[in-house]
């Protein structure tokens, strides 16, 4: 019962989260359709209803008067249907054209006269619509007029043909007889007489003084409704559509692992300037990386992170950015040994960020025999807690052939032993796991793994799938870091949910060459 209910509110904050993510379209939806609908709604001509109202009288009223022929048995729906469809003949919407005259054609009046029956009385509204008042309310009283009169015509010849019948058949019989079609005459002349086409104009139309169309305001309030519903199901097409995710919470869910910080979009980050001192320098704005260092060093009190690999869901979210500088917030942090290595051996930048020597690197630390010390270029640090400090780095090296069959060596597996137990932190810079097969000896020999994803690229297959890659490989997966979150964007910018900041970071170092240690 507890995980049907933490499932219910899973869906909830689910369809929420889309909805604040969409909020934009469906803000236009809103718009756009409220707006058209009212200036639609305007721009058409006033139209005004009249109404006028029509009993339906017994038929059978003047045979039960005379008991000349025993009434029949008729349902009174019956008879209420047909008399509606008696009313809605062209005939009685000639009979109304030729009354008004000035034009007017049965064609109109039939568009602009409607009959309403009202529930199961025997009553019938005949309502017109015109833009002239006056002309709606003389439509319904001349066609509801006209209908009687139609319908009075159509009995009374009924009843006169039936007196000329009678008449013939008298000069064929007797006396006796003759006395008694002579008295059936005169009882149907008087029928005839009685005739006032079964209805009668029981309430006459008046001019409306107000139009019945259009009507702005529920006009307005059903453009309204009508946009609210196509936002909100434009919003999940979207959300189909666009496989970005652009939501912390949904990261945490699709990864299955927390958010340990938010990195600003910021252009220092990606670059690196020179500073008079010729060290790598924290700016006072650094503490997104301060508090993801600190985070992870106490992570879990029972577990010592020594080794952190560093990968992402695809290229260009800014795995490098993120170890590099964790890497220099922990140098500067008090960790005083620690070492940035570049284990992406097929698009490294480590050379270019710090402008160090591009070789000897990785490679050639694991294709020749050579020491560590060769490979380690050392750069100091400004502002470390201990007095002066270094970050050591190790760069990539050449680009070998077979990069995957390299990362694959025994080899590898024993220099990260030795470099954690050389070193306080070592931050492993890798290739995108799901994307190349570089980076999965180096997931399983970590200590932990941290998830860079940029925020509105990273897709949800994409993080599937590297979700999935992970699990396959048992990593012992940290979490994930949001990179290039932008100032002012709603849920991110000082992200207080999960108390971070995302103050800007920025490197600089002086300008010259770094010779290995």
């Amino acid at each position: 019962m507890t995980e049907q209910r933490h499932g219910q509110r899973t869906d909830i904050e689910r369809f929420l989260r889309t909805l604040r993510r969409r909020k934009l379209a469906i803000i236009l939806a809103f718009v756009a359709v409220t707006g058209a609908a009212l200036a639609l709604s305007l721009s058409k001509e006033k139209q005004y209803t009249a109404s006028s109202t029509l009993l339906f009288r017994d038929p059978a009223i003047d045979r039960i008067l005379f008991r000349t022929i025993p009434p029949p048995s008729v349902d009174i729906n019956t008879e209420l249907n047909t008399n509606e469809r008696l009313v809605k003949l062209p005939a009685v919407a000639q009979r109304a054209a030729a009354r008004i005259g000035n034009g007017v054609t049965a064609a109109l009046v039939f568009s602009k006269v409607s009959v309403v029956r009202q529930g199961q009385a025997q009553l019938a509204s005949v309502v017109a619509t015109d833009h002239n008042p006056k002309f709606a309310a003389l439509l319904a009283n001349t066609f509801g007029a006209e209908y009687i009169n139609w319908r009075r015509q159509a009995d009374r010849t009924i009843i006169k043909n039936a007196q000329r019948e009678i008449r013939r058949e008298m000069s064929s019989v007797g006396e006796p007889s003759h006395q008694r079609l002579e008295a059936s005459i005169q009882n149907l002349g008087v029928i005839r007489a009685l005739q006032n086409g079964k209805a009668e104009l029981v309430q006459t139309a008046k001019p409306p003084t107000s139009p019945s169309s259009p009507k702005p305001v529920r006009d307005g309030i059903l453009g309204a409704m009508m946009g609210l519903i196509l936002g909100v199901s434009l919003a999940f097409v979207l959300d189909r559509i666009d496989r970005r995710i652009s939501d912390p919470h949904e990261l945490e869910e699709t990864y299955g692992i927390p958010v340990l910080g938010a990195v600003p979009e910021s252009k220092a980050l990606r670059e690196t300037t020179s500073t008079t001192d010729g060290e790598l320098q924290l700016v006072s704005e650094g503490e997104a990386f301060r508090k993801l260092r600190a985070r992870l060093r106490y992570f879990n009190v029972d577990r010592d992170i020594r080794s952190i690999v560093i990968t992402s869901a695809a290229p260009g979210e800014g795995k490098t950015v993120v170890a590099s500088h964790l890497a220099l917030a922990a140098a500067i942090g008090g960790q005083t040994k620690v070492l940035l290595l570049e284990a992406d051996l097929r698009k490294p930048s480590l050379v270019s960020r710090f402008e160090l020597a591009p070789l000897p690197g990785l490679s050639e630390l694991l294709t020749h025999d050579i020491m560590i010390s060769d490979v380690i270029q050392r750069i100091p640090v400004a502002g470390g807690l201990n007095g002066a400090s270094t970050l050591d780095v190790i760069v990539a090296g050449a680009i070998p052939p077979n990069p995957s069959e390299l990362m694959e060596s025994r080899k590898l597996g024993d220099l990260v032993d030795q470099l954690t137990g050389m070193y306080d932190l070592v931050v492993i810079d890798t290739p995108p796991v799901s994307v190349v097969a570089d980076a999965m000896p180096l997931v399983a020999l970590g200590s932990g793994v941290v998830v860079v994803s940029w925020m509105g690229r990273t897709t949800r297959d994409a993080a599937i799938h590297l979700r999935r890659e992970l699990e396959n490989l048992s990593a012992p997966t940290l979490g994930v870091v949001v990179n290039r979150v932008k100032a002012g964007t709603d849920g991110y910018y000082g992200y207080p949910y999960y108390g971070y900041g995302v103050e800007q970071l920025a490197v600089t170092k002086l300008k010259g060459d770094r010779e290995p240690v």
